[in-house]
């Protein structure tokens, strides 16, 4: 009975930040000691947050997924398509439920649960799209408790929208000092050559 009062006040002396000073229990007549625990531990331990759900590892809009793989990625679709693939690759969220929310201009379209049975899984949910259903598409992957995990976004837009959007990211990427592709510009011969 002595240890189980000793255990309740040393964990509530733990939380003071005072130092616990407790006796060592005598072992075949050896004279105790006084030992004083490290009450930071203890009050750590006491406290320990539930572990993290995991992490999400990659995340990407896509129009195809083959082999458990995404295809491409998209930032910008154009209306004529009327489908869109969000794929989540999770690390060390093994036995949780993990959701992707489908949210719209704010407004939440879709709700898609995923068991996880591994420490690395792939998982991906498909939404069909109206064409009228233009504007800022998120997608949030949360977990059972509703923490954030991740969040990723794609513009639906018009047709010729999407089309210009892709050169102008294209011509960006061409021209971004970070590229690693280098344009070389092309001679024209002058308008009275030969």
């Amino acid at each position: 009975m002595a240890k189980s009062r000793w255990g309740s006040v040393a964990l509530a002396l733990a939380f003071t930040g005072l130092p616990v000073i407790a006796q060592a229990e005598s072992h075949a007549g050896v004279q105790p000691e006084i030992a004083v625990l490290d009450t930071t531990t203890v009050a750590e331990e006491a406290i320990a947050p539930a572990s993290p759900i995991g992490r999400v590892a990659r995340a990407s809009f896509t129009t195809e997924v083959v082999a458990r793989e995404p295809q491409d990625s998209i930032e910008s679709l154009g209306n004529e398509e009327t489908s869109i693939i969000f794929f989540t690759e999770l690390h060390g969220a093994q036995g949780q439920t993990v959701y992707h929310i489908w949210d719209r201009e704010g407004t939440e379209m879709a709700r898609v649960a995923f068991d996880v049975g591994g420490s690395r899984w792939r998982v991906y949910s498909t939404k069909n799209l109206e064409p009228s259903w233009l504007g800022q598409w998120t997608v949030r992957v949360e977990d059972a408790d509703g923490r954030e995990l991740h969040r990723a976004g794609f513009s639906y837009v018009p047709t010729a929208d999407a089309i210009a959007a892709e050169k102008t990211s294209a011509a960006a990427q061409l021209l971004s000092p970070d590229s690693e592709q280098q344009v070389t510009p092309t001679q024209q011969p002058p308008a009275d050559a030969p």
